[in-house]
């Protein structure tokens, strides 16, 4: 079957019902905002803790009126993401206190509360996000019979391959935005996008070497049609041994 796998960006009750009306599966980053409400009953039971790598599963309902449906939603702990995002907390804490000590410009911070006459920090979003800490969240409409917990996180984790081709493309292959007002132009445009990191991902599989030293080598391999009076001649590329091997 064909599963969707996206971050949060896309994250919402429409375009979730929309992949699940069109016949995908998916699995998609939630927002972690939810969790305290998703995961009530553990923190009901063992406050903040966790073991590390714990999956916890939960359902939500997303969207409203008609458009609601019952999600899946799979959690996982891990010690590591809880030192990065407390890393991150502490430093969002500095800067809200220098904010409120009048040491750096105002301007809106996460964990300072603004007043008429005072700021000061807001200790319950500091308590909140210090209870989040080192959970990730995914949703997805595949049951737990089809995927388990864990080959949910793994499926998602893959995510960094799309990344890397996204650097590739804009990198090695330096494609670049194109206006294109028609249709067809714009379908052509996204299919050369998409099929030329397909082609290079192939060709590093089936050859062993980077994408890089594929475009350096194949660089000059380039053929030619010169017309001098009628007569049509059609240079062939100069291949090197490296290009001829690719």
């Amino acid at each position: 079957d064909m599963v969707v796998v996206a971050d949060a960006g896309i994250l919402s009750a429409a375009n979730l019902n929309a992949l699940e009306d069109a016949g995908f599966g998916f699995i998609v980053g939630a927002r972690i905002t939810s969790a305290p409400y998703d995961l009530a009953v553990h923190f009901q039971r063992h406050d903040n803790y966790f073991t590390d790598r714990q999956v916890l599963e939960s359902a939500r309902q997303m969207g409203t009126g008609n458009a609601a449906r019952i999600r899946r939603v799979v959690y996982q702990w891990k010690f590591k993401r809880e030192q990065h995002d407390n890393k991150a907390i502490n430093a969002m804490i500095e800067r809200s206190e220098k904010i409120g000590d009048g040491r750096a410009p105002l301007k809106k911070a996460r964990f300072l509360k603004v007043t008429d006459a005072t700021t000061e920090l807001d200790q319950a979003t500091i308590d909140r996000a210090r209870q989040l800490a080192g959970l990730k969240g995914y949703v997805t409409n595949l049951p737990a019979s089809k995927m388990d917990g864990a080959a949910v996180i793994a499926a998602y984790h893959d995510l960094w391959r799309v990344e890397q081709s996204v650097r590739m493309t804009k990198g090695d292959l330096r494609a670049r935005p194109v206006f294109c007002p028609q249709r067809e132009a714009i379908d052509a445009h996204l299919t050369v996008v998409f099929a030329a990191p397909a082609v290079a991902r192939h060709l590093q599989d089936a050859i062993g070497t980077s994408i890089k030293k594929i475009v350096q080598a194949m660089r000059t391999a380039r053929s030619a049609a010169i017309e001098i009076n009628g007569q049509r001649l059609t240079l062939d590329p100069d291949l090197t041994d490296a290009a001829r091997d690719i």
